[in-house]
């Protein structure tokens, strides 16, 4: 059990300012100032440009922009792999692999595109990725999007959330399906995809809806280190967080943000309230019947939600969250 919690909490984003128009979708990488490459991916060629920040620790952009893809018709989309993982490959130590260093990675991206100031959004840890950049360099934000954001401050619920479907032996299953999945002898990425099969039920508003789950078209499992880099990039990255309560860390931070959670985000829903009542200029959009991946499960509506708020509007469903008085 605590292998699994451990693992579902680890699995939990002037002038040419924000501008690459004209430009069609290829792949490049920049280097990194330790000299790690970081591999990217630009989509779309819209007026503005949207960094794109995915989730894990340690997984891969490939799980993202085929379902982030509509989102190309009007914004060009910058993707990567964070170091440690897919295509951005690092040492997998301490002194290659932090929030530190991903935050670094994040401000060399901005600066090769040219980005005076930033639009992000982040998925997952992608979210509170975006959130630690903010706080290191708030100058070089104009507005972000968290969907599904990473907790605050660590929470342990999520951990428990992602599980509370299973029966004891579905959690056996989980775990044998992890096992094989690590073990260098097999065909690593059809047993990536065998455990991530089992376990994502506990990340969609319905564990037993296998026709949502199939709707999602990204790759957790793109290439035979998947799992094993995963598993060792999210535990460094997340020792690196530490325990503070990043909330604390943004309430001088006035650009806009849109904070957008699903009403069955095995995330607790007042973790997002706590990031939305900690910006001074935040909205909360809760997507109803929806888990910890609103764009797969309701579509129409996230895309909706975030083109207008990128045309710099607050969307209708979108609400302030007011500060407990116990926050002040």
């Amino acid at each position: 059990m605590k292998v699994l919690e451990s693992l579902a909490l680890a699995v939990s984003l002037g002038g040419m300012a924000n501008t690459l128009q004209g430009q069609a979708a290829r792949d490049g990488h920049i280097i990194a100032p330790d000299g790690v490459a970081i591999h990217y991916r630009v989509v779309g060629a819209g007026a503005d440009t949207v960094l794109v920040l995915h989730g894990g620790p340690g997984l891969t952009m490939d799980y993202l922009i085929p379902d982030l893809s509509p989102l190309a018709k009007h914004h060009t989309l910058v993707f990567y792999d964070q170091r440690g993982s897919g295509r951005s490959t690092a040492p997998l130590d301490t002194s290659h692999i932090s929030a530190r260093k991903h935050i670094t990675d994040l401000d060399a991206l901005r600066a090769h595109f040219g980005i005076a100031q930033v639009v992000i959004l982040g998925h997952s840890w992608g979210a509170k990725l975006a959130v630690l950049y903010a706080i290191a360099h708030p100058d070089r934000v104009a507005r972000m999007i968290l969907e599904g954001p990473g907790s605050p401050k660590p929470d342990a619920r999520f951990g428990r959330n992602l599980i509370a479907w299973a029966d004891s032996s579905a959690l056996a299953r989980i775990t044998q399906l992890r096992e094989a999945a690590l073990a260098p002898a097999n065909d690593r990425v059809e047993t990536c995809r065998a455990f991530w099969k089992e376990f994502m039920r506990g990340y969609w508003s319905d564990p037993n809806d296998t026709l949502s789950m199939r709707r999602m078209r990204g790759d957790l499992c793109s290439y035979a280190g998947a799992m094993s880099d995963m598993t060792r990039v999210s535990n460094l990255t997340i020792a690196s967080v530490g325990t503070r309560d990043y909330a604390l860390d943004v309430r001088s931070l006035r650009f806009p943000v849109l904070v957008l959670t699903g009403r069955k985000d095995p995330m607790p829903l007042d973790d997002s309230e706590a990031w939305a009542a900690a910006f001074p200029d935040a909205r909360l959009v809760i997507v109803e019947r929806a888990g910890h991946f609103p764009h797969v499960e309701q579509p129409q509506l996230v895309f909706a939600t975030i083109d207008s708020f990128l045309r710099g509007n607050w969307p209708a469903s979108a609400k302030r969250v007011e500060r407990q008085p116990n926050e002040r």
